[in-house]
């Protein structure tokens, strides 16, 4: 009686730790995972996400597409209207990709202007129609209100890929972009 209570308690109590122990460690580790500018998945976590969207893209007998993303207008925001402003481009540029992409991409930002687009597809074509639409709506107009110069995409596409594939167009897509920026 007495004691199977207290020994409940003591259970229950211990329970209730652990589980909020695990809740902190996870939100430690999605936020260590997370650009805190922009709220987008940083490019820590980018090859391991790709192996899994591999993996989701062969056993769904669908594609793997991963873009490069260039967010032209940086600059000029930075140089004519602050650091601040800029900011607040990148933040809007971010949660628009985010709304445009979900539910079947990531958008990771991989340093100043440029961001990484991985997503999955019925086919490289929807990809890359998902892709534009998102692109157009995310892109916010300059402080000023006039439009913004369009961000630059470089996409690369694989139907049914491998891990080592996945690897491999990452790389591709970084290095050809690299080429035209």
């Amino acid at each position: 009686g007495r004691w199977s209570a207290a020994l409940r308690a003591v259970w229950a109590a211990l329970l209730r730790a652990a589980i909020a122990d695990a809740l902190r460690t996870a939100s430690l580790q999605e936020e260590a995972n997370r650009d805190p500018l922009t709220g987008a998945w940083n490019r820590r976590g980018l090859p391991d996400d790709l192996r899994r969207m591999a993996a989701h893209a062969r056993q769904r007998d669908m594609c793997l597409a991963v873009a490069f993303v260039d967010l032209a207008a940086l600059a000029e925001v930075n140089d004519r209207f602050g650091y601040g402003a800029g900011d607040r481009h990148l933040r809007e540029f971010a949660n628009g990709m985010v709304r445009g992409i979900a539910p079947h991409g990531r958008l990771y930002r991989y340093g100043g202007d440029e961001f990484i687009v991985a997503m999955t597809a019925s086919s490289c074509r929807a990809a890359r129609r998902c892709l534009a639409q998102a692109l157009e709506g995310a892109v916010p107009p300059l402080p000023d209100g006039r439009p913004a110069p369009p961000a630059r995409i470089l996409t690369r596409c694989v139907w049914r890929p491998s891990d080592r594939v996945a690897a491999a167009l990452l790389s591709d897509c970084v290095s050809a972009a690299r080429r035209h920026t």
